[in-house]
């Protein structure tokens, strides 16, 4: 099962697990580009908000299993803390970290042994972007999530997997005023596939990597700002999933 299916980051993981032979379980927000998707992956799908807990377990509860589970929900929000109204924090939090709860609690009880549990973090959870409180805590969250998950789950043989990005050449991070050295999507998918292959005995807690700051593979995503990993100029930036 693929939650955020429709963001970048989303979509990558989901044509990434397909080409390896997975059959998909898809949801996101947006119903016509899902469906799309879905058809391009012969997938099954249902549209809608992540933390919509009767539609998860609706679609979980669909299937005879659930052999991994990919979480890439997610909005990128805010503002510096003064203008920052509480509401913003609420939603931001909801979308990236509740939601990951949601979806676990859905599909546990469809994984057995050897099934798998990645939660698409970034690298924001270990160093904290001004102007992006919201954003940076609930991924911080997340990992502390993924962490206790992980030691609840290893006795029954499921694994719990965090992937943490980078800046990654999305819609939202287009919007930014500045420009930034960033992965594309599909980097995210091939790492979302790698962990697909491993064997169940394999616990890899975080994969933790980032483009290149500087020389030949150092690809610039933004528009017209200065070099750099200050993201702050992000705030404005949305996408949901």
């Amino acid at each position: 099962m693929v939650i955020g299916a429709t963001g970048g980051i989303g979509g990558a993981c989901a044509r990434s697990l397909h080409a390896r032979g997975w059959s998909l379980l898809l949801t996101g927000r947006r119903a016509d580009p899902l469906a799309a998707l879905a058809a391009e992956l012969d997938a099954r799908h249902a549209a809608g908000d992540a933390n919509d807990e009767d539609l998860l377990q609706r679609l979980a509860g669909g299937a005879e299993s659930i052999d991994m589970l990919v979480h890439a929900a997610g909005v990128l929000e805010g503002a510096p803390v003064r203008d920052q109204p509480v509401e913003v924090f609420d939603a931001v939090i909801a979308a990236n970290l509740r939601s990951a709860y949601v979806a676990v609690r859905a599909c546990l009880p469809r994984m057995s042994a050897g099934a798998r549990i990645v939660l698409v973090s970034s690298t924001s959870a270990t160093r904290p972007m001004r102007g992006l409180s919201a954003y940076s805590a609930a991924k911080a969250g997340m990992n502390a999530f993924a962490g206790a998950l992980a030691a609840e789950l290893e006795p029954e043989g499921i694994n719990v997997s965090l992937v943490s990005p980078g800046p990654v050449d999305t819609a939202m991070m287009g919007a930014s005023v500045n420009e930034f050295p960033s992965l594309p999507a599909s980097d995210v998918g091939e790492v979302v596939g790698w962990l697909s292959e491993l064997p169940p005995r394999m616990v890899v807690p975080d994969v933790l990597f980032r483009a290149p700051l500087r020389g030949p593979f150092a690809k610039m995503a933004g528009g017209g700002g200065t070099q750099g990993q200050d993201l702050s100029a992000l705030r404005s930036a949305k996408e949901t999933s």
